[in-house]
């Protein structure tokens, strides 16, 4: 059942549409930030989820800042079963987006009789979805993200 509701998941990711605006590397994930760069704040975003009849969905949203004033907002929506999800990696500098990528992933340490985490130790990665559809999902989700910023970062942010 697990694996089926995964699979459904990354199925409904593939079909919701992807984006890939690559400025910075392809390679770059949510779990490289975290462990190289400083996190210079930290919030939840929810927001109606069109794909899921409009249900509301949450993102634990991280933003690093990298160099040159450019920052990377990191976006983890999880699946409801906890084993996985998409990612949002957003590359800005002054209120513009430079560079956005969106990826699912699935968790694969899930220990203490599957309790579900939002800041797991180890993520499988699927390659970055195209660009075509998502491109304009994640501008959308950008202005959100920049309206729940503080001041201080988005000064941190610009030059």
């Amino acid at each position: 059942m697990k694996k089926k509701y995964m699979f459904s998941i990354c199925l409904l990711a593939i079909l919701a549409g992807s984006n890939s605006t690559n400025l910075f590397s392809k390679n770059l994930t949510g779990q490289d930030l975290k462990y190289k760069y400083k996190n210079i704040e930290s919030f939840i975003y929810s927001f109606e989820n069109e794909e899921l009849d409009g249900a509301i969905t949450e993102t634990y949203v991280n933003v690093y800042k990298i160099n040159n004033k450019k920052c990377v907002i990191l976006g983890r929506t999880y699946g409801d079963s906890g084993y996985g999800g998409s990612e949002d990696l957003i590359l800005f500098k002054n209120k513009e987006l430079l560079s956005a990528t969106l990826r699912p992933f699935i968790i694969s340490n899930i220990k203490d009789n599957n309790v579900k985490t939002n800041d797991p130790k180890r993520v499988n990665y699927e390659e970055p979805f195209p660009n075509k559809d998502v491109k304009s999902i994640l501008e959308k989700k950008f202005q959100g993200y920049l309206k729940k910023m503080d001041e201080v970062t988005l000064r941190k942010c610009s030059n």
